[in-house]
């Protein structure tokens, strides 16, 4: 970190960069369990980092347990101008040259806050679903204090782009996974002890941080048809989510299906429960195929999910997954009774996914593509990092 370069300023490669990274999300959901494996990447590659969110968030009270660096921002629920100036403070005392916003709840935020900052703080937003009734692309479009977007998705980028953002603004930067996290080799967690499963069950797994409509009905649809032909199945429900869930045991019982589903709340033990599943299935009706199906993936579980945007840039139909079209319950039944019937081949397909998870996913892969974006950023401002 002492060495320099010719000009007497740290390399723009050894320099350590002091970024605050913004989530005003109260809730759990992809996103903020994203940014956390980022942010920790970030750290072990020398870098100063603050997570700052909402006082009791989930965002907060994790990165708290893995002992990053915090600043609770208060007022969420009413923009405050008073806060904006405290946050920017503390980002004038800490020298914090990065501001990088997480979603577009954040984004009205995260301006107030540059505009009370005296020196030249950088701004990014990262977005990883943009609905086509976006209301907030002229803000973007127009700057107004962002100097780039990352986008995890060339489905996302091409909707910006059509709102008249140009590409020179759009970083295109995966999401990744912590592959020893989320690996093969994680113990799986004991669920026929804890339920008394007979050791021929078969466990399908549904996982996703909100029980939320990604789909969780069609799956419904889908078990009652598997299970009049194989009763031995057992389906897990996995996300938040109290007034959903009623609404689907409703649904559950009224089949007769309550001795074939289980539910828990999104678990803190995610790595241990998705090595305990057969088969991954998220059967999203809309948005993007979700973290957690990178995250089953990269466990080496086959995953069945639908053809909606995005799809095709982490699947390939066959070979490391399967797709099938959104809001079809029979398409989703007969393709999990083809797994039941022929286990090798889904096994391959769960083996394949891995190995795409490695080389496209890998969170120290995105760490590295979001340090050079700073580093570009810094150098075009002038910025020579932090002594």
């Amino acid at each position: 970190m002492n060495s320099k370069d010719r000009k007497g300023f740290i390399s723009l490669r050894e320099m350590s960069i002091s970024i605050l990274h913004i989530d005003m999300s109260k809730g759990w959901r992809e996103g903020e369990s994203q940014l956390l494996p980022l942010g920790r990447a970030l750290q072990k590659r020398g870098h100063n980092l603050w997570i700052g969110a909402p006082p009791k968030s989930g965002l907060l009270l994790k990165s708290t347990e893995l002992r990053l660096k915090t600043i609770p921002i208060r007022g969420v629920r009413l923009f405050t101008l008073l806060e904006a100036k405290r946050i920017g403070k503390t980002v004038e005392k800490k020298g914090i040259s990065i501001l990088h916003l997480h979603g577009l709840n954040s984004l009205r935020f995260g301006l107030g806050v540059k505009q009370r900052t005296r020196d030249a703080v950088i701004v990014i937003i990262s977005l990883q679903e943009v609905s086509p009734s976006f209301k907030k692309g002229r803000r973007l479009k127009e700057g107004r204090g962002v100097e780039q977007i990352v986008v995890s998705s060339k489905v996302v980028q091409k909707r910006l782009e059509s709102m008249g953002i140009t590409s020179e603004r759009l970083s295109l930067i995966r999401s990744g996974v912590d592959l020893i996290r989320f690996s093969p080799a994680v113990k799986p967690y004991d669920l026929f002890e804890e339920y008394c499963f007979p050791p021929e069950t078969t466990i399908i797994g549904y996982v996703a941080p909100s029980l939320c409509d990604k789909g969780e009905r069609i799956l419904i649809e889908a078990a009652r048809e598997v299970v009049s032909i194989n009763s031995e199945i057992i389906f897990l429900m996995a996300g938040e989510g109290r007034d959903s869930r009623k609404s689907l045991e409703a649904m559950i019982e009224q089949y007769g299906l309550s001795q074939n589903f289980i539910f828990c709340g999104f678990p803190d033990k995610l790595p241990a429960i998705l090595a305990a599943l057969d088969l991954f299935v998220l059967p999203a009706v809309e948005g993007d195929p979700g973290l957690t199906t990178l995250k089953a993936m990269a466990t080496a579980v086959p995953v069945i999910t639908t053809n909606l945007s995005g799809v095709k840039e982490i699947i390939k139909d066959g070979v490391n997954g399967v797709v099938v079209p959104p809001g079809d319950s029979h398409a989703l039944a007969r393709v999990i009774m083809e797994f039941i019937e022929d286990r090798q081949r889904w096994k391959i397909m769960g083996q394949e996914g891995r190995r795409v998870a490695e080389v496209k996913f890998d969170i120290n892969k995105s760490a590295r593509k979001i340090e050079k974006l700073y580093q570009q950023l810094l150098k075009k401002r002038g910025h020579h990092g932090d002594a």
